[in-house]
């Protein structure tokens, strides 16, 4: 029923410390227009590096292998109040990929990292982190949603829509080539206490489902 969760992989137990440096999740939407959320608790100032894998694919923090192909994905982080504070709906341009992989299929670097030279400075407290597809965008405000949700242009083929090819998904903005739909994500900091799956949309409803029950994904401690 939740497709856009069962394929999360776990590199580890839920971890013993407190405080950890790195998060490692990966999973597979059903629909363009789905979303991930993580709730991300800062126990101090410092700065988080949120970087996916799941386009170009690559070595995770947690050393898994991520395969290429995925989809390309963006990254919106939110402030407590729901505001937004940072975001990455375009990935790198070549040359200038800034430490994104380029996909060997495409040749482009569609990956998303907040921010580009790491310096995402924030915290403490709680902020809410949304995985989404680019071109599915944040309105500015986590109440408001995102462009094709099912709370707004609720188009679950958006990139079929945009590029000519209506009801296909997972097709790569740029390039007429259909990609998986999987996804990868990273979030490194020295400040972190932990990273929770929040809350998923339920594919093909309004309401969103509180997942918070699925219990801490807190990953494998990255020692420096």
């Amino acid at each position: 029923m939740f497709a856009a969760i069962r394929a999360f992989f776990l590199s580890s137990c839920l971890a013993t410390s407190i405080f950890a440096a790195g998060f490692s999740f990966s999973g597979t939407f059903t629909n363009d227009n789905d979303l991930a959320y993580f709730k991300v608790n800062m126990g101090s100032f410092g700065v988080l590096t949120i970087q996916t894998y799941g386009y170009a694919g690559g070595a995770n923090q947690a050393g898994s292998l991520i395969p290429d192909g995925g989809f390309a994905p963006a990254i919106s982080v939110f402030d407590d109040t729901g505001a937004l504070i940072a975001f990455d709906n375009l990935g790198g341009t070549l040359p200038n990929c800034n430490g994104r992989g380029i996909d060997p299929t495409t040749g482009f670097c569609f990956d998303a990292i907040v921010y580009d030279n790491g310096t995402l400075a924030i915290g403490p407290g709680i902020f809410t982190v949304v995985l989404s597809q680019q071109g599915n965008i944040s309105f500015g405000d986590l109440s408001l949603g995102f462009t094709y949700d099912a709370n707004n242009l609720n188009d679950p083929s958006f990139t079929g829509t945009n590029t000519g090819n209506p009801g296909q998904k997972f097709l790569d903005p740029f390039a007429p080539v259909t990609r998986t739909s999987a996804w990868s994500v990273d979030f490194v900091s020295d400040s972190l206490r932990s990273v929770v799956i929040d809350e998923v949309p339920e594919p093909g409803t309004i309401g969103l489902t509180l997942l918070g029950a699925l219990g801490f994904a807190a990953l494998r401690r990255r020692h420096s």
